[in-house]
């Protein structure tokens, strides 16, 4: 009787648990976020998690830059998506682990349609008036703001920003690319943007991987590896204007 029990036991043994992992982004304007529970960075949890068969769940997590910097010192055990090793210090490429990209990305100069710019150095922002979201660096400009050869005018995120643009409130404005490309066709204004034919800068993004987590960076390495030429997610990438 007792190996009968123990048979039925193992039989109906319930099946391991997922094991729930944070997504933790401070990226928490459009294409990433678009809304309550929506936009890329839940896309990419969806599609992670499907590709995990049921061994993980991914929670997405919006979490400021400063506080997640904090944690990062501490080598806490969690990872970032979209970002990359250029902006986390000089030894972040050996101090974190990091996936295949995932996005090619950059900074785009973005100028009204209706006086468009064509920037090939920042010699050609000098005494313009440029549109920058509020805490937000920019390499090399920053630098000329400072000396008074280029004035800056900030607003609270990359929407406000565009429609600055769009509307001539500012001469140019610096943009990832693809929140301006979202944007652009989200508030219908593709026809009052102008794309310098240069970017102001380009990466690609990928995942930062902290702490000690080996089972996961191989998971997160493998899936992410194979994301340019997989379907499901070259179709998720079209849905946000990224293709």
């Amino acid at each position: 009787l007792s190996m009968v029990i123990g048979s039925c036991l193992l039989f109906f043994s319930p099946k391991a648990q997922a094991i729930e992992i944070e997504l933790y982004s401070y990226h928490d304007f459009p294409p990433f976020v678009t809304g309550d529970n929506e936009g890329l960075t839940y896309e990419l949890a969806n599609y992670l998690e499907q590709y995990s068969n049921e061994k993980y769940k991914f929670r997405v997590r919006i979490y400021p830059r400063k506080r997640l910097d904090n944690l990062l010192n501490t080598n806490s055990d969690l990872i970032v998506p979209w970002v990359s090793p250029a902006w986390f210090g000089k030894n972040a490429n050996t101090k974190f682990g990091w996936s295949s990209a995932m996005l090619s990305d950059g900074n785009s100069y973005i100028s009204p349609e209706s006086a468009p710019l064509d920037i090939l150095d920042r010699s050609f922002l000098y005494g313009r008036v440029l549109g920058g979201v509020l805490g937000h660096r920019y390499v090399n400009i920053d630098e000329e703001v400072a000396k008074g050869n280029i004035s800056r005018m900030n607003t609270s995120n990359e929407r406000t920003l565009m429609l600055m643009v769009a509307n001539e409130r500012v001469d140019v404005a610096v943009i990832a690319n693809s929140a301006a490309r979202y944007l652009s066709s989200e508030l219908k204004i593709d026809d009052k943007i102008h794309f310098s034919s240069a970017p102001h800068s380009v990466y690609l993004r990928r995942i930062l991987i902290s702490g000690h987590m080996p089972k996961l960076a191989k998971f997160l390495d493998d899936v992410t590896e194979q994301m340019s030429v997989d379907s499901k997610w070259l179709k998720i990438l079209e849905k946000y204007n990224l293709n």
